[in-house]
């Protein structure tokens, strides 16, 4: 009987691991739990026998089964207990048995039995921690029962009982159960929609609906003291362990079903717990993804403003009160958001819902009124979002552009009466309001400016971001007919100034400061004065405009200096004139102006500390008072308070008394050039800045005094600029070809002696002579030597049968007669006029080329299968389209178009299926010499695509149908094994087309034809060669990396959607063949394992071995010859390798499996992970030429990938994953040499530790080492976080680190111009960091910390010169991954380490008297031990500061920043491939007959 049938009898006592399980069951009354030594027997059974698992997992689902049926509650918790120990005895191997573990949970859960079900969360927990998830995407049953299992568990989640602690404890274990998932890898596979779709709305509908606002306490706690506050925190740490492990696409999934599951709830208000959630999320995410919650917001607001136009909604008001969180959260900066985008929406927003209301800036004093209450959260909310978005700065010059926007918003020099729907009044009012926003917010952010020290000892309370140029178009509103605008504007731009102003040593300083030189400043302080000139006679002129008047012009020289008292000096002596000439009408306006001219010398005086000057405009203000010519309204006070309107009072109205006492010029220029602070050094005696306040406004001397930087061209470069040179013309436009005449049988002879074509040259006169002389002898051959072997074979001959006879008329074999008569008479004319015969093949190719229509007979398809049957010569057809010229090419294009459609005839024949052996004899050579031409005519550098396109199709209008004829039957070629080889190599010589392929456009065709199911196919068939696997994978990486940048690529979707885990398999097995033999490649070279007594015997050998026995070249690895040829050509294959791993996770899976496999039982056993490190080292150590350096960045990339790739991560953290990888050691390293497994991680940075320490060179490549160092990072990370002590030799790797730190900061200056230097220090200085914070976490022992600290403080004048190149640098731009900016706290704690020992050095120095003067050399000269024992001694002394930026990443993104590396790569793969395939076309020709014909 079966095992099958056994079980399905139940009858199974002869079976060994029934009986192991049915003996850890208790035996007596009052036993609980298993028997501890029958289950130990039972789980080393089943770990040492892991095929027996799958029926161990069956045994138990059915037992569980019986027990449930007969209510035996003790056996199902036995059974449990035994369930959970096998689980984590058999975790390797969980994957053969984890569908019976799901299948018992379901079972068990279906009790609701409460102690029951508490047993079952406890073992999914454990079943989580180890369960990786793939096998979800095989098992379509397991996925099925395993998604029913969380559904049960999530609705646990909201479980309700009218029991209170019942319910609770439900609640408590279904999201224990959801917690253990989300932490599980098994999370993110093949099924993470329907998982998410599960999981979040159970969190959801707990946070939302039954939880409370504040979700930031994350303690745990028991079930013995169970509450709903327990429970809600619970999946609170549920919710944040989700989004802190989920990646862009994820977290948009998640946002979505958030809000839906919002709207669907109507949980919008109050937004307290909505928004709780929200910043939960906005905490837990990674900070490359939290943009997506700004954008994701906004974009469900404006769909759901587009389809309601009722703004006044809970909805509106909840999504905006998010916005406004978001954004105003200062510890979550927003990496990657559109600044201006989500400027522009917010504004948008708001005029739209200010079209039938008005702004409402307080709370309503009824709180029950949703509406109002709508409405203030609305307005408020997207005022506050502005402001957020201004305190934070995240790219250079960012609130000058928004400044620069609402400025425009304005619309100065509009006449409309309405705006966007608004009055004209009312849409500015906003616009200053949102203006108002980002100036306060602006002003409050107390950040000192990279600029003071261009300006003195000065500082500022606001980033120079704004600049005054932003102002400028703005400046016109001053004078709007509407008092309200103008004076908000007017208070506006005052807050501005204030806040732009330097501190008051600028009045203190000793010497006037120039601050008014840029050309923008210059530009705003005229366009302001003229404004003021226009602005003063205004007839709606009030006193809040004197006001604001005198206010601006105070404050620019609070701004400005000297630079703009002067110019405010000749202003206001205008405004006088203009006073006294009756210039401003009104005596009212006359006395507010002549007295805003007095406050203003009044507040100069204060500001400069001039006494007389304060007196003598205090007597002009008493004399006023006395002749009744002074205002009773007050024009000084606080600088900012000018109120919207100050009427004139009716006393002032009702007097009439004019101005009689003015402030005179004179006096005024000689207080102030009496002070020596207001003139400059060189002004000793003050005349020059005396003439410049008697300079008068709007005049030429006036204009003179101005300063200003600009940029001038200093050459007119339109004779330097380049030309395009003129494209190749068609030489039909040029001349015009005559007709020729036809050739055929009857005049070919003549044809050939060149009576009807071309004369050929005349001979020599020797030749004549001697041809006079002798005229008899002539070069005689004959017919039988010339229809030897090269004839046209008959249709017998060639083997056809009587079917494929049919298709042809009775006339061909006379018509194959005359072709084989003009082969003979063809040899014939060569001997007579060529001297050596030729063959038949290149004889008529070369007529063929040079336009002779040969084919011009009574049934041309006769002569074309008579061509085709030929033996084909590749390297002489490639002779004769190389050296045909351009233009000749054009003039037979005829001739080239009927070449190619009879082979593309002969490709795909009708009768497929009774194909002869001279047909397919005729295929195979029309596809070699189909490659071989498009090749050649894309090699042709004045030939354009367009030319060939034409050339081959017969004109553009049959483009379409040629080439997708074309690119259809290469399709159906490549499906039959008997054609695939020459099916490929034609197929990658059309898609690589001049070695350009996004260039090319022939591969539009092949987007049209979609081939990558067919690709597939034939990577699945076993009849596929390795060779044919290489060409097939190549053909896939260049069609998927055609345009994908810009367009929908078949083949790259195609790539990342791929399931087939056969085609996967055969993939990872030709890529691990390949790597081992291009290692073998550079081994050629230098066998680097022999030993030093191999090394020996074999020089000894070479002295006594005789001539018989070959001696062993030994290259000179320093030397550039030595590999020329190298990388391999197969290295192209490197660009589809990092596609597929970057692109689709299920071949991470699958090769992750055959990986384990391959190191189950022998370790020794070479994976493509271990392949793909030792070929990287070998290419790392020959890094020396162009080519090398392409693959060693794209290596460098592809590593980088892997240790950012989870899946990958946790299996080099396995015991299992060690395997003995082979390094390169062909130049000197001081990594040593072990031979054993290894772990990856450490095989990781020795592969790394190479590059940095072979490639270092003075024009460093800053690019490839930054990749470097963020491989390590990585790697770092990953020990760090999961609390791994690596065995290692750390004290190899610190010098290698600190030696390229001393390179680069000896070559500071030369590097520091590149872009990408600050992205290499500050990933150099992530993994110092790193390693000097949390090295405790993975370093194998203080030997090796100590050692660190040790170079550390050897590299102090290093550091410090790059910690100094950082402080003085201004701007400091995110790299291109967008990471963050290089700034001078990367260096915090390697100072702070270097100044903690470098005095205790210091002492050490003095105690042990020794000669040394500096603490390096004290250091270099220690012994080792006694390095370690200073620093170990005083390391509790030290205190390091938190580098956040250490301990995270931005995750490589090769859009946008490496987008031109890799159409780089791609250009190398093409050009390093086509080769290989030119070689291959070469091999697979016919075997060319020897002897002439």
């Amino acid at each position: 009987m079966s095992t099958v049938g056994c079980f399905n009898s139940i009858c199974t006592r002869n079976v060994k691991h029934v009986r192991l399980i049915k003996n850890c069951y208790p035996k007596k009354e009052g036993e609980k739990g298993p028997r501890s030594s029958e289950l130990s027997y039972l789980t080393f059974y089943a770990s040492s026998r892991p095929a027996k698992l799958t029926k161990v997992g069956r045994y138990l689902d059915h037992k569980i089964q019986r027990e449930i049926s007969k209510g035996q509650k003790q056996y199902i918790e036995v059974s449990l207990a035994i369930l959970k120990a096998l689980i984590q005895s058999c975790h390797h191997d969980l994957n053969l048995f984890s569908k019976w573990i799901i299948r018992i949970l379901n079972r068990t859960l279906d009790t609701r039995d409460s102690h029951l079900v508490e047993l079952s969360e406890d073992t999914f927990v454990t079943f989580c921690h180890y369960h990786d998830g793939s096998t979800l995407g095989l098992d379509p049953v397991f996925r099925s029962d395993f998604e029913i299992l969380l559904g049960k568990f999530a609705y646990f989640c909201n479980y309700t009982n009218e029991e209170q602690d019942k319910a609770l404890r439900m609640q408590y274990i279904g999201h224990r159960a959801l917690q253990a998932e989300v932490t599980s890898s098994a999370l993110h596979g093949s099924d993470f929609i329907t998982q998410l779709d599960i999981i979040l709305p159970a969190l959801l509908e707990t946070l939302l609906t039954s939880g409370e606002a504040d979700l930031s306490e994350t303690s745990t706690s028991t079930q013995s003291d169970l509450n709903s506050r327990m429970v809600e925190v619970l999946a609170s740490q549920t919710s944040s362990i989700f989004f802190s492990k989920s990646n862009g696409t994820a977290v948009r999934m998640a946002l979505n079903l958030l809000y839906q599951f919002t709207e669907e709830k109507n949980q919008w208000w109050p937004p307290d717990r909505v928004l709780s959630v929200i910043e939960l999320i906005l905490d837990s995410v990674q900070p490359q993804y939290r943009y997506l919650l700004i954008s994701e917001t906004m974009q469900r607001l404006q769909v759901s403003s587009s389809s309601d136009r009722n703004y006044l909604t809970s909805a509106h008001a909840s999504q905006i009160a998010i916005l406004n969180t978001i954004l105003n959260d200062t510890k979550a900066p927003l990496v990657g958001v559109s600044v201006l985008e989500v400027l522009n929406t917010l504004f948008t927003m708001l005029l739209e819902m200010l079209q039938n209301a008005h702004f409402r800036s307080e709370p309503p004093a009824d709180q029950n009124d949703t509406q109002a209450l709508y409405e203030f959260t609305i307005h408020d909310g997207i005022l506050h979002s502005l402001a957020g978005l201004a305190a934070q700065n995240y790219y250079q010059n960012q609130l000058d552009d928004m400044m620069g926007y609402f400025v425009a918003k304005l619309c100065t020099n509009t006449t409309l009466e309405q705006i966007d729907g608004l009055p004209i009044q009312k849409y500015r009012q906003v616009v200053l309001l949102c203006l108002d926003q980002i100036v306060s917010t602006a002003q409050s952010v107390s950040v000192l400016r990279d600029n003071a020290s261009e300006r003195g000892s000065t500082s500022s309370r606001l980033d120079t971001n704004i600049s005054m140029g932003s102002w400028t178009t703005a400046i016109p509103l001053l004078t709007d007919k509407t008092r309200e605008t103008r004076i908000h504007f007017a208070r506006l731009l005052a807050h501005y100034l204030e806040a732009t102003s330097p501190s008051s040593s600028v009045a203190n300083s000793e010497e006037p400061l120039h601050l008014l030189t840029q050309h923008n400043d210059i530009l705003f302080v005229n366009t302001l004065h003229h404004t003021i000139v226009e602005w003063v006679q205004d007839s709606d002129f009030t006193a809040a405009d004197a006001r604001a008047i005198c206010v601006l012009l105070y404050l620019l020289t609070c701004r400005f200096g000297i630079d703009a008292t002067v110019k405010s000096n000749s202003l206001l002596f205008k405004l006088q004139v203009m006073v006294r000439t009756n210039a401003v009408k009104d005596v009212v306006r006359q006395r507010a102006i002549a007295a805003a001219i007095v406050e203003w010398f009044t507040m100069i005086a204060d500001f400069y500390h001039i006494s007389s000057l304060g007196e003598y405009m205090s007597g002009i203000r008493d004399e006023r008072i006395q002749a009744n010519a002074w205002p009773s309204f007050p024009l000084n006070g606080a600088i900012i308070m000018i109120p919207d309107e100050v009427p004139y009072p009716s006393s002032d109205l009702q007097n009439q008394s004019p101005v009689q006492s003015f402030v005179d010029r004179d006096i005024v220029v000689e207080m102030l050039t009496s002070q020596v602070r207001l003139r400059d050094s060189h002004d000793r005696h003050g005349l020059e800045l005396e003439s410049k306040l008697y300079a008068e406004w709007g005049t030429e001397a006036f204009a003179s005094s101005e300063c200003s930087l600009r940029i001038r061209t200093s050459q007119d470069l339109k004779d330097n600029k380049p030309k395009l040179a003129s494209p190749l013309q068609n030489p039909e436009l040029k001349e015009p070809i005559e007709k020729k005449e036809t050739i055929k049988v009857e005049n070919l002879k003549e044809a050939l002696a060149g009576t009807k074509l071309q004369p050929p040259p005349p001979p020599p006169p020797s030749q004549q002579q001697q041809q006079q002389q002798h005229p008899h002898q002539k070069v005689e051959s004959s017919n039988s030597s010339a229809s030897g072997s090269d004839s046209v074979p008959s249709d017998t001959a060639a083997g056809r049968g009587d079917g494929a006879h049919s298709r042809r008329s009775s006339t061909v074999s006379q018509h194959k007669a005359d072709i084989n008569t003009l082969l003979n008479t063809l040899h014939l004319n060569q001997d007579a006029q060529r001297g050596p015969l030729k063959e038949k093949f290149v004889g008529l190719t070369e007529l063929l080329f040079r336009g002779v229509e040969l084919y011009e007979q009574q049934d041309p398809q006769a002569f074309w299968d008579a061509y085709l049957i030929l033996p084909v010569n590749v390297p002489a057809f490639i002779k004769v389209v190389q050296s045909t010229p351009e233009e000749q090419l054009l003039r037979a294009r005829h001739n080239i178009s009927k070449f190619f459609e009879a082979c593309l005839d002969r490709l795909h024949p009708s009768t497929e299926a009774s194909m002869a052996a001279a047909d397919q004899t005729r295929q195979q050579h029309a596809m070699q010499l189909l490659s071989c031409l498009m090749r050649q005519l894309f090699l042709k550098k004045r030939l354009t695509h367009f030319n060939i396109i034409q050339m081959i199709a017969s004109g553009l209008d049959r483009a379409d149908e040629v080439f997708s004829r074309l690119a259809r039957t290469v399709g159906h070629l490549l499906e039959k094994p008997s054609t695939r080889s020459d099916a490929l190599l034609l197929a990658i010589s059309l898609v690589t087309g001049n070695d350009n392929v996004n260039q090319n456009n022939l591969n539009g065709y092949f987007m049209q034809n979609d081939l990558s199911n067919i690709l597939v196919e034939v990577i699945v068939d076993e009849a596929s060669t390795i060779e044919d696997l290489r060409n097939v994978v190549m053909l896939w990486g260049l069609l998927e990396n055609y345009n994908k940048y810009e367009i929908k690529n078949p083949y790259t979707t195609r790539l990342a959607r791929c399931k087939n885990s056969i085609a996967f398999e055969k993939l990872y097995r030709m890529c691990l063949t390949t790597l081992d033999d291009m290692t073998s490649q550079y081994i050629h070279l230098k066998d680097d394992s022999e030993t030093l007594t191999q090394s020996v015997v074999s020089y000894m050998a070479s002295w006594f071995s005789g001539p018989s026995i070959s001696k062993k070249t030994i290259a000179n690895m320093d030397s550039s010859e030595a590999a020329a040829n190298l990388p391999p050509y197969h290295s192209a294959l490197l660009l589809v390798l990092y596609d597929v791993l970057t692109s689709n996770p299920h071949y991470t899976t699958i090769m992750l499996q055959l990986c384990a496999q391959d190191t189950a039982n022998d370790n020794s056993k070479s994976t493509l992970i271990g392949a793909l490190l030792s070929y990287a080292s070998y290419l790392f150590e020959h890094n020396r030429n162009p080519r090398a350096f392409i693959y060693t960045r794209l290596m460098l990339t592809t590593i980088l990938n892997m240790t950012e790739n989870p899946s990958i991560m946790n299996y080099m953290i396995k015991e299992e994953s060690k395997e003995y990888v082979r390094l390169c050691r062909q130049r000197p390293t001081p990594l040593p040499a072990i031979k054993k497994p290894r772990s990856l991680f450490c095989l990781t940075l020795d592969v790394v530790l190479i590059f940095l320490k072979h490639n270092i060179k003075k024009k460093l490549d800053i690019v490839t080492y930054s990749l470097a160092f963020s491989c390590i990072h990585r790697v770092l990370l990953c020990l760090k976080n999961r609390k791994i002590r690596l065995e290692y030799h750390w004290t190899e790797m610190w010098p290698i680190i600190t030696a390229t730190l001393h390179f680069i900061a000896t070559h500071i200056s030369d590097l520091e111009l590149r872009n990408e230097f600050d992205m290499l220090v500050s990933t150099m200085m992530d993994v110092i960091n790193l390693c000097a914070s949390h090295g405790e976490a993975f370093l194998s022992d203080t030997l090796s910390y100590d050692t660190l600290y040790y170079e550390i403080i050897r590299a102090s004048e290093d550091i410090n010169t790059l910690a100094t190149y950082v402080s003085r640098t201004t701007v400091k731009k995110a790299g291109p991954d967008r990471s963050p900016a290089l700034s001078p706290s990367d260096f915090t704690n390697v100072k702070l380490i270097c100044n903690h020992f470098n005095p205790i050095l210091d002492e050490w120095q003095t105690n042990h008297k020794a000669s040394f003067h500096t603490p390096e050399k004290v250091i270099a000269n220690l012994s080792p031990l006694m390095n370690a024992a200073v620093i170990k001694d005083n390391y509790s002394t030290l205190e390091l500061k938190p580098v956040p930026k250490a301990d995270q990443h931005t995750p490589y993104n090769e859009i946008s920043g490496e987008m031109g590396f890799f159409r780089q790569v791609l250009r190398t793969a093409t050009t390093d491939y086509i080769g290989h395939v030119a070689d291959m076309l070469a091999t697979r020709a016919s075997p060319i007959p020897s002897g002439p014909f």
